[in-house]
């Protein structure tokens, strides 16, 4: 982030981010520097309008959910162009087709993704989306021996996993891994109850719900 686009994190104790004064914890309250967990970030304070964003396909996925939430909150319409890699969303906004991409947090590679493009983009927001996550499969009985999943998905559920000796067979995405339940190339998928319920699923396990982390990158200007 350059310095004209980076501000401090910290913006209620007046004290600089990452460089707090040493304060004592005490029975009657917390130290002066303490606020609330971060929820969201924006160079803007929530006031930067986007027209269109870019981001991982295809339909139904959480980055397809969570970049269109994201776009109608800051001003935009109509649907984020999606792409069949995030490497691909992030070429859509070098290119100007956008005024962002929409990456998840959780994907393996997003260094890959910006640092060869620290001296055009920047992290201009960053905000957390919400899904519900099971184990899905094409009948309520069946036997459960393979399993298509995205690493983005399995990080969150891993404990609740533990005691199954599944084959994971990965997929791209969540919507991906649904389709391949439904078409019997696996006995079950793990993802969210929207791709789940396109492909017309049904849930064996409730992972419950889990905030999943997002940035929102910007050409510099």
């Amino acid at each position: 982030m350059d310095a004209a686009n980076h501000h401090s994190l910290n913006t209620d104790s007046g004290h600089a981010a990452g460089h707090h004064s040493a304060t004592a914890w005490s029975d009657t309250g917390a130290p002066d520097f303490i606020h609330p967990p971060l929820t969201s970030y924006s160079e803007t304070r929530g006031e930067a309008a986007y027209r269109s964003v870019s981001t991982l396909g295809p339909e139904r996925t959480n980055s397809h959910d969570a970049a269109l939430s994201f776009l109608l909150s800051r001003g935009g319409s109509g649907q984020p162009l999606l792409c069949r890699t995030a490497e691909d969303s992030i070429e859509a906004l070098l290119d100007g087709k956008v005024d962002g991409c929409v990456v998840c947090n959780l994907y393996p590679d997003i260094h890959k993704l910006y640092l060869p493009n620290l001296h055009r983009i920047y992290a201009a927001d960053v905000f957390l989306y919400t899904a519900e996550m099971g184990l899905f499969a094409r009948d309520e009985a069946q036997t459960i021996r393979t399993v298509a999943a995205p690493p983005t998905s399995t990080a969150f559920i891993q404990d609740d996993l533990a005691s199954d000796n599944f084959e994971w067979i990965w997929a791209p995405s969540n919507t991906e891994a649904a389709r391949m339940c439904r078409r019997g190339e696996v006995d079950g998928a793990v993802g969210t109850d929207a791709s789940a319920e396109e492909e017309e699923l049904i849930k064996i396990r409730d992972f419950g719900a889990f905030s999943v982390p997002y940035t929102v990158f910007r050409l510099k200007r």
